[in-house]
């Protein structure tokens, strides 16, 4: 979805629209507008995967082990396959998404009604149902948790559960920040409408860069969560660090022997 952003909506937004008129004619203008929808439903999904794995392993621990990554690799290629197959079908029903830099929005195309069926009938019930799934999903996780954390006595079913707890915290946290951006995304002529909004561009581009905070929290809550990733970016900090305290000591070390050089060149040419 950044993508789209740095591709089409900024350019679009910035410049004049003359300038862009023979981009907006070819395939990669196409191309880049689907890449929005592509990135939206493909992370629905893998957050829906995601969700429906957790869900699983605190529901039915017995059934479900935590570890299986055969089960994820299924989980990832299903959310694919089936967000490849959507942009299919919507392009064969003649869906497509455009920019309107006037209003600063993002909007669908649909010209045929068989389309308009299929958008209504997937595209909108899977934006709006989804965020609420989550979060109804992740409270009942968290409750669940707590109810069987108090069972838990052994310590390697403590590190178990904790290892789960980080995850539902991660997804609860995606899951909130999702729920707001579709709302803004779905319900923003009833903001418009509340608010008395007198220039709806600027809230369309308030939404649009909800939606690249969204896009980017899945990123930072990885790191705010995980010990292991969050130690590895200190790891990381820390070598970077380190290179550049000894490049600048180099550098220090270098020219202390290039000023002592020219001193003993100075004192020998003044004899």
């Amino acid at each position: 979805m950044n993508f789209n952003q740095l591709s089409v909506v900024i350019p679009f937004t910035l410049l004049p629209d003359t300038m862009l008129q023979g981009y907006k004619e070819t395939i990669f203008y196409d191309i880049f507008c689907e890449a929005d929808t592509f990135g939206y439903n493909l992370s629905i999904l893998l957050l829906l995967a995601l969700s429906i794995d957790r869900l699983s392993i605190i529901s039915f621990p017995r059934l479900f082990t935590t570890d299986n990554k055969y089960r994820i690799r299924i989980y990832i290629l299903l959310s694919w396959l089936i967000t490849v197959t959507l942009i299919i079908v919507h392009r064969i029903f003649s869906v497509y998404k455009k920019y309107n830099p006037q209003g600063y929005s993002l909007y669908y195309d649909i010209n045929s009604v068989m389309g308009s069926e299929i958008f209504k009938g997937f595209t909108v019930n899977l934006s709006t149902t989804t965020p609420i799934i989550l979060f109804i999903s992740y409270i009942f996780c968290f409750i669940k948790l707590r109810l069987n954390n108090k069972r838990v006595k052994s310590i390697a079913q403590n590190r178990n559960w904790n290892f789960e707890r980080q995850i539902l915290l991660q997804g609860f946290t995606i899951s909130l920040v999702y729920e707001l951006e579709s709302i803004f995304f779905l319900q923003r002529s009833l903001f418009v409408k509340i608010f008395n909004i007198q220039n709806v561009r600027y809230f369309n581009a308030f939404v649009n860069t909800f939606v690249i905070m969204y896009t980017g929290s899945i990123s930072v809550s990885l790191y705010i969560f995980n010990k292991v990733a969050r130690g590895h970016l200190i790891y990381l900090f820390k070598r970077l660090s380190k290179n550049n305290n000894k490049i600048f000591s180099t550098t220090k070390n270098d020219n202390d022997k290039y000023r002592n050089k020219l001193v003993a060149y100075n004192n020998w040419a003044n004899k």
